[in-house]
């Protein structure tokens, strides 16, 4: 004797008359073909330390980077090696990221990052050699 009301059903089930969902643009690229040589190799290193960022606090790699690229830019004096092996350290980072989510971008984005890349490499080098 059980009487159920149309209210008492779930929503958005199978039967649904709803709309299906528009991909987005993450959804297109999931797609892709695997990785192969390289590009592989670069992705099973990398999750191990991608797994160990995502179990941080969010906050904690962005302020992490800033910190070192802070230190590393205003470090003079004696410390001058220090600014530049932080600034190393910022550097690979942003290179590393820039190469894992490098078939995802737009050419645009690709340009951008690697005019970031290469402009940290020139501070670190002038950082290195006392000039900055």
């Amino acid at each position: 004797m059980s009487n159920k009301s149309n209210r008492d059903r779930p929503t958005g089930g199978p039967t649904s008359n709803r709309m299906p969902k528009k991909a987005t643009g993450s959804e297109s690229h999931s797609a892709r073909a695997p990785a192969t040589g390289a590009r592989a190799k670069l992705e099973r290193y990398s999750v191990r330390p991608l797994t160990a960022m995502h179990a941080m606090p969010r906050a904690v790699v962005p302020i992490g980077l800033a910190a070192f690229l802070f230190a590393g830019l205003i470090l003079t004096g004696t410390y001058t090696w220090l600014g530049g092996v932080l600034l190393t350290i910022v550097t690979i980072f942003i290179a590393w990221l820039t190469a894992l989510s490098w078939p995802l971008l737009t050419p645009a984005s690709k340009l951008i990052r690697l005019v970031i890349c290469f402009g940290l490499i020139g501070i670190t080098v002038l950082k290195s050699l006392g000039r900055f």
